[in-house]
């Protein structure tokens, strides 16, 4: 299922406008509520530090795309907050247990 979620912050789902004028530009796809949404779930899955959800966001490379997203959508606050809250786990978080071995996996 994280794949599908993945995915979601890959690829947005269709909107009723395709551009959307902003004082700082056109934003063509705009974020959208969905990937937003998607943002404050994954912050809440890197919360659980469960060493399977970990590895598989690794494999998925989530956590780059949501860097990506940060940086495309730079006047988005709402997002830099969710990823911001995001990365400040993943610093923090005591490594967890992955295969019977003690790992950081989303540091690697």
């Amino acid at each position: 299922r994280l794949k599908n979620f993945h995915n979601l912050l890959i690829n947005p789902p269709k909107q009723r406008y395709s551009a959307m004028p902003t004082s700082v530009g056109q934003l063509d796809p705009p974020l959208g509520n969905s990937r937003l949404q998607v943002a404050k779930l994954i912050t809440a899955l890197v919360a659980t530090n469960m060493g399977s959800v970990n590895m598989e966001l690794v494999n998925l490379n989530t956590l780059q795309a949501l860097l990506d997203l940060y940086f495309r959508y730079s006047w988005n606050n709402f997002l830099h907050t969710q990823v911001e809250q995001c990365m400040v786990l993943v610093l923090n978080n005591p490594p967890a247990e992955v295969d019977g071995a003690t790992e950081q996996p989303l540091l690697q």
